[in-house]
Formats: structure tokens, C-alpha cells, sequence
């Protein structure tokens, strides 16, 4: 019997928390440290999409009652288009939308369509307040986006990464799945539309075999996620877990932190990590919780002198 054994390998770096301040946005011709939104403007649903022109309107409702239609253009991120015409048949409905379009940058333009009365004016309409007539109402229309495309992060580009899977190591301990776990800080294109972002993710670094590192010129395969390990019931697993961020300064965390929370400020360092098991029989002196962390070798300062808080080297299941 198998079951897949899920280790999710918890950061419990110095500062978990976001600061609680306001981070300015991201210039990408002029990146500055601590900020947000690549793309300078708010990730509404996963992404900000590529910006594009308007080239067209499409009605979706023709509504009733209009005399002098306007048509209103508003999008969060582009500028520049020229509001088309709107006119209208016997009944007030609208008939026809046509001209204006263009500008740039475009991403989820919202048209909206005003009647402002007979001879009047978006700032001052002439009719729907008594005793004039009342408005017309009820239109719908889209806007219809065109090229050329530039920005923000197209769909469907790159395919889904396959899940990393632990190679176990049964040598080394016969009769139990043995894995070395590293922790390492890297760089990985998220997308093809984006520069390579720094991550921590985790790695095999035995891969199979009772060596302690893979060979030179083999770069790990790295990955946030983490590799799964595929466990066989009534069969021990052993993990041997390093910490293999950088020391010092240099282990600091790349993102805001509030180093006012309890046990995150100094002389704790930001590059802690502790292992946290899913799925097993685990007891819990190996179980891995926040006070469990350890700190790469080679770390100074009074955190890297307290055994009391660093796990057992080897975890076993």
C-alpha cells in the first residue's frame, strides 16, 4: 500500500509578516527594494493582462428613452481613446456605435453610455430632474481590444511544471527510504513575461544514491513546492533536512518583514527554516514546529547557539 506523503517544508524565517505599512509600487525601468506590483498597477484577479488599443464597440443592450446619448470610456490603465458616437433609432433605443477608439494600455475598459438630454451637456444634462423628461436608460456596450499588445502577462504561455519527486536513497540506512532535503535561496522565471523572481524552495540533494551532493555541473532541480515523497506503509523514512541559505546579511529575507513581532527581531536572523511533516506517523519530538528551526552553518550571532531550538538532523517517519 502507497500513499503519497506531501512535506511541505515551512519557512519560519524571522519575520513571517508583511510590514505594516504602505509599499509603494514597482517602476520595472527602475526596480526599488520593498516594493509591490511589478507592474505598478493592483493584480485584480491573478495578473495584470497586456495593456491594448480599442478598436471597436459592441452593443450589447439598446435600451430606450435616449434623445442625446454620450458614450464613457474609463479604464484603470489606459488612456488616450477618443469616445465614439452613439445614435439612435424612432424609439430612443441605440443603434449604432461607431468612430473613436485608439489610445493604449487598455486592459478592462468599461463603457458606459449617458443620455444628457437635448442640447445638454455630461456636466450639465438636460434631462432627468423634473419637470424635464426623464433619461434614457438601460443600454449596454463592450469595448473590443486590439493590438499591438505590450505589458502585463499573457495567458496560457508556459506550460504547468511537473511535480518533483524524491528519489529514495536505500542504502545508506537499509531497510528505510532515505532523502537529504536541502533549503536554498534561488531564481526562477514564473512566466514568460516576467524577470526571474528569487524564491526558497527545496531540493534533493542525494538523489537516489548515498552521495551528499549531486555531481558538479548537475544543478539541483529546486523548487518551491518542494519534492514529494512517495512512502510505503510499515516501510521507516528517514529525511536529513539542511539549511542551505546564505549566512548574514545575505540570508535576510527579500521581502517586507515587521521585525516587531515576537521572536522576530534581532538577534534572531531571517534565514531560519524548520521541517514540518504531513501525512505520517511522526512523533512529535520530529514533527517540526516554529520553535524547531535551525540556521545554515556557518551562522553567527546568539541564534546559532541554541540547540534547544534546532531539530533533530534526522527526521524519521
Amino acid at each position: 500500500m502507497k500513499k503519497l506523503l506531501g512535506i511541505p517544508l515551512l519557512l519560519m524565517m524571522g519575520g513571517l509578516a508583511f510590514a505594516q505599512t504602505i509599499v509603494p509600487p514597482c517602476d520595472p525601468n527602475n526596480p526599488a527594494p520593498n516594493c509591490t506590483d511589478y507592474f505598478g498597477v493592483a493584480n485584480w484577479a491573478n495578473s495584470p493582462l497586456p495593456g491594448g488599443t480599442i478598436t471597436g464597440f459592441t452593443i450589447v443592450a439598446s435600451g430606450s428613452g435616449y434623445v442625446s446619448p454620450v458614450v464613457v470610456i474609463w479604464d484603470a490603465t489606459g488612456t488616450g481613446a477618443t469616445a465614439p458616437t452613439a445614435t439612435v433609432d424612432a424609439t430612443g433605443a441605440i443603434a449604432t456605435i461607431t468612430g473613436g477608439g485608439g489610445g493604449s494600455s487598455y486592459t478592462g475598459p468599461q463603457i458606459t453610455i449617458v443620455d444628457v438630454g437635448a442640447g445638454g451637456s455630461l456636466a450639465g444634462p438636460t434631462c432627468g430632474t423634473p419637470p424635464a423628461t426623464a433619461c434614457g436608460s438601460g443600454a449596454l456596450a463592450t469595448a473590443v481590444l486590439g493590438g499591438p499588445f505590450t505589458g502585463g502577462i499573457r495567458k496560457f504561455m508556459d506550460t504547468v511544471p511537473s511535480l518533483a519527486l524524491a528519489v529514495p536513497d536505500t542504502t545508506t540506512f537499509p531497510g528505510s527510504d532515505y532523502y537529504v532535503i536541502a533549503l536554498q535561496q534561488y531564481t526562477s522565471q514564473m512566466h514568460t513575461d516576467l524577470p526571474a523572481t528569487t524564491l526558497r524552495g527545496y531540493v534533493q540533494l542525494n538523489n537516489g544514491t548515498p552521495t551528499t551532493a549531486h555531481p558538479t555541473g548537475a544543478p539541483p532541480p529546486i523548487s518551491y513546492l518542494g519534492p514529494t515523497i512517495i512512502a510505503q506503509k510499515n516501510r521507516p523514512v528517514r529525511v536529513l533536512f539542511k539549511n542551505m541559505l546564505p549566512t548574514g546579511t545575505g540570508g535576510n529575507l527579500f521581502i517586507p518583514t515587521d521585525t516587531t513581532y515576537m521572536g522576530a527581531g534581532a538577534p534572531y536572523t531571517q534565514n531560519r527554516a524548520t521541517l514540518h511533516l504531513h501525512g505520517g506517523a511522526t512523533p512529535w519530538i520530529s514533527d517540526g514546529t516554529p520553535h524547531q528551526w535551525t540556521v545554515p552553518v556557518g551562522e553567527t550571532g546568539a541564534q546559532a547557539g541554541v540547540p534547544a531550538r534546532s531539530s533533530s538532523p534526522t527526521c524519521t517517519l
